[in-house]
């Protein structure tokens, strides 16, 4: 984990112990987020850390199903060349008759989670959504900005702002009728603690998804985020 190398360089962050243990609970190891927990409020008193903590307190790892390697047979290990066999593929039916019809189903679009009562509850959402960045984008509107404070200050990283970033910019293709809303979280988000400097150090693909949300902003609107997420 990209979290217990950050502890191994400053064990004295709490947020690196907060994220490691979210992932820990997420894989079942609740054993191990509980320690973590333990150290994060040591460092500081955080909410979101105690409410997690009260979740996994007690609870013992989930059972690791150990996997064992199996001898290979010894044709696989043959320096004998494989033998070709020719495959011969029928024409498709032209036939019209409704059975013989292929149907593609539409992939199915996934619930929009509740909302988040702290940055463990939304990491996990956000990975669930990853592949529908516009149920994503759904999910993130739905988000009390005044509550940005609590769930992310000093938490969310830029590999998660990225991922908003590109959820919102897909999200407006279809409701372009929504970009004041848009423009306002956009700017509410950029106020959270150490926000600036992951604007600061924004990729080329995220300053990217910024230039393409500004194309459906108002013009006053577009100019402060702008302003305020691709600085320099």
């Amino acid at each position: 984990m990209d979290c217990t190398e950050a502890i191994s360089m400053d064990p004295t962050i709490f947020k690196n112990f907060y994220r490691r243990a979210v992932a820990l609970k997420n894989l079942g190891i609740f054993e191990e987020a509980e320690k973590d927990l333990k150290k994060c409020l040591e460092l500081t008193n955080n909410q979101a850390a105690t409410a997690l903590l009260q979740e996994v307190r007690g609870k013992k790892n989930l059972k690791i199903i150990e996997m064992f390697a199996t001898e290979r047979d010894d044709y696989l290990s043959s320096n004998e060349k494989f033998e070709e066999i020719p495959i011969v593929c029928e024409e498709p039916s032209t036939s019209s008759s409704t059975s013989q019809e292929i149907i593609i189903e539409a992939i199915k679009e996934k619930a929009i989670p509740k909302r988040p009562m702290n940055y463990g509850e939304f990491a996990t959402s956000l990975v669930y959504l990853q592949d529908q960045p516009i149920v994503l984008a759904k999910y993130f509107m739905e988000i009390d900005p005044n509550r940005y404070h609590f769930l992310f200050d000093d938490l969310i990283n830029d590999g998660q702002a990225s991922d908003i970033f590109y959820a919102l910019s897909q999200y407006l293709r279809c409701f372009p009728q929504n970009s004041p809303e848009v423009a306002e979280r956009l700017l509410k988000l950029a106020e959270v603690e150490r926000f600036d400097m992951l604007i600061m150090f924004l990729r080329p693909h995220a300053k990217g998804y910024i230039s393409d949300i500004c194309k459906f902003l108002s013009e006053q609107d577009s100019k402060l985020v702008m302003e305020t997420y691709l600085k320099g």
